[in-house]
């Protein structure tokens, strides 16, 4: 004897094992880049600390390598890298699609309103990528934008459709002005057609 299932279970059935299967398929991951270490960034928050500062306001600073890539074919954000003009101290690097922030990068999450775990990497990368823009770095404000639609796209965040008009059209105002606070140092890559 056949079983028949309706349309409406048949779709819940497929759209379960669908679910199911994408859910174990891509399960957030944060990779460390140098080192050959995945962990699951929503659960283990110990590659950033949180800094009260004593007017009250927040910032994050990453505690180990974060490393992103952008899924985008034809993303390409340069190939440079920015220090700290005080220390000398590597902060980010971009080869190509992929951006790495180095442990001791402050940033201050999503600049307006509280920030969610979920929201932390999107907004640490976007973030380092706009403060490379202000000084310089040979990359687009609208990449930077469009990596943070796409990595709030990965934590499967809707926000994302009210975000990213939000910062295509206002971001311009937040951006750093203080032109010293990043020195820019382009690879020889950069300059090749």
């Amino acid at each position: 004897m056949k079983m028949r299932h309706n349309r409406t279970e048949m779709k819940a059935l497929i759209l379960k094992r669908v679910s199911l299967v994408l859910l174990t398929a891509s399960l957030p991951l944060l990779s460390t880049c140098s080192q050959n270490i995945l962990f699951y960034e929503d659960t283990v928050n110990d590659w950033y600390k949180k800094v009260k500062l004593p007017d009250g306001s927040v910032l994050y600073e990453t505690t180990k390598e974060v490393c992103w890539t952008s899924p985008r074919s034809n993303a390409n954000f340069g190939y440079w890298t920015a220090s700290y003009p005080w220390n000398k101290k590597r902060v980010i690097k971009a080869t190509g699609n992929t951006v790495t922030i180095y442990p001791g990068y402050a940033w201050d999450g999503m600049t307006v309103g509280s920030t969610t775990v979920k929201e932390l990497k999107p907004s640490l990368i976007h973030d380092a990528l706009l403060h490379a823009y202000s000084q310089k770095a040979p990359i687009k404000r609208k990449q930077a934008d469009l990596a943070f639609y796409d990595l709030l796209g990965e934590k499967k965040m809707d926000s994302r459709l009210v975000y990213y008009p939000l910062v295509r059209s206002f971001g311009w105002a937040f951006l750093n002005k203080d032109k010293s606070s990043l020195i820019i140092k382009r690879d020889a890559k950069s300059t090749k057609k």
